[in-house]
């Protein structure tokens, strides 16, 4: 039919990337907020209540999570929140979650390190 082809690539059936995210995105990068300090994005697929918890590596343009709790009451949140913060070597206190706080792709600000620390350190907790 005329008209009805698609480019690969353009969202359709299958494809990984959403509009807002551009292609080659890394799964840390710096934080555009100059008020924020040192600090860095961290983008995740988060997997809640798995039967093990930690960094299962990379996942595309964001890293991998999986923790026990279960996503309600913002409980798969926090155990998140708390696993970045050990796994960084981070208080709680200085990460904040920017966005997905109801769907599997978050992104976190990780404040008092810069990116590349925070992607080294990420890489090395992952298999």
């Amino acid at each position: 039919m005329p008209g009805t082809e698609r480019a690969f690539g353009t969202g359709g059936r299958g494809e990984r990337r959403g509009a807002h995210e551009p292609p080659g995105r890394q799964p840390v990068e710096a934080d555009p907020d100059p008020q924020a300090g040192p600090a860095a994005i961290v983008h995740l697929k988060v997997v809640p209540g798995a039967a093990t918890e930690g960094l299962a590596g990379r996942h595309g343009d964001a890293f991998k999570v999986r923790v026990r709790a279960p996503p309600e009451g913002g409980a798969a949140n926090r155990a998140v929140l708390a696993l970045l913060a050990e796994r960084l070597g981070v208080r709680p206190g200085a990460l904040v979650l920017l966005s997905g706080a109801a769907q599997a792709r978050k992104r976190v600000r990780v404040r008092g390190l810069d990116a590349a620390t925070v992607a080294r350190r990420l890489a090395r907790e992952a298999p």
